[in-house]
């Protein structure tokens, strides 16, 4: 349901908070690697973490308005999971500018640009943690990572852009099958 038209960023400001999409458990979303990094962090300059399960406290969804507003307040969003096929919620965190903290997996390797629109790290709490402080102590980089991050959707996730390119790719394999079955 991205849609990069949806979910521009809206002017909110950032608050000190890192934003996390998933269960606290369930191992597979990385929880505990966001538990181990905070405690690294000296209290007086740890950020708040807010926490988004898939459902809210009445087991409703929340609205795509109420997760993008999420977003829009966050420095940063970690996505720490152990496998991640593909994943909406870095997609979804750069299309409403904000910047991702994301482990190395297939999914992300794919869609965030390293150093560029956020960060790839490894299982680490100790990387996590440091890529967290970044933020924390200069939220500017938050914005203007975030803006490349929102470029980047626009540019190379565009709904619209990738069935068109699916299309294209069709079209020129089936052209390509009727030359050969000839």
């Amino acid at each position: 349901h991205f849609r990069s038209n949806r979910t521009k960023g809206s002017g909110i400001k950032k608050k000190k908070q890192v934003f996390f999409v998933g269960s606290k458990d369930v191992w597979n979303d990385g929880y505990d690697l966001v538990e181990k990094a905070l405690k690294l962090i000296p209290k007086n300059k740890r950020p708040v973490v807010k926490i988004v399960s898939w459902s809210n406290k009445n087991n409703e969804r929340l609205t795509d308005e109420d997760l993008v507003k999420e977003y829009n307040k966050s420095l940063v969003t970690l996505c720490l999971s152990r496998l991640e096929t593909f994943g909406l919620v870095p997609l979804e965190s750069m299309a409403s500018g904000t910047p991702v903290i994301a482990t190395k997996v297939s999914g992300h390797r794919e869609t965030i640009n390293d150093g560029k629109t956020g960060f790839l790290v490894d299982f680490d709490p100790s990387e996590i943690s440091e890529k967290i402080l970044y933020f924390t102590k200069s939220p500017k980089q938050s914005y203007d990572m975030g803006n490349k991050a929102r470029d980047h959707i626009v540019e190379s996730w565009d709904w619209t852009k990738l069935i068109d390119d699916l299309e294209k790719n069709l079209v020129s394999f089936v052209g390509i099958k009727q030359k050969y079955s000839r």
